[in-house]
């Protein structure tokens, strides 16, 4: 996969501590971030070309997810994107 892959094995790590305090309005107000999830939602996300700083998938989801994970591949734009594994 050509996504810079990372694991996350600790609730601690700072990265899902940021995008669990997005839930908060301040936090998403502040950051000017926002967490979308779900196949539809991401798949939308893509086909839209919207800007996207981070993905993240369970790693026993990815199979699910294949079809997603293959828009990320073939598209330039995210092929850069962080893709974390949970």
């Amino acid at each position: 996969m050509k996504t810079t892959e990372n694991r996350i094995t600790s609730r601690s790590n700072p990265t899902l501590m940021h995008v669990a305090s997005l839930s908060e309005k301040k936090y998403r107000d502040a950051s000017e971030e926002f967490v979308i999830e779900g196949e539809k939602l991401v798949s939308e996300a893509i086909d839209n070309n919207l800007e996207i700083c981070l993905f993240f998938v369970c790693e026993s989801g990815c199979e699910k997810i294949c079809d997603i994970l293959e828009k990320i591949r073939k598209n330039q734009k995210y092929s850069k994107v962080p893709l974390y594994l949970l």
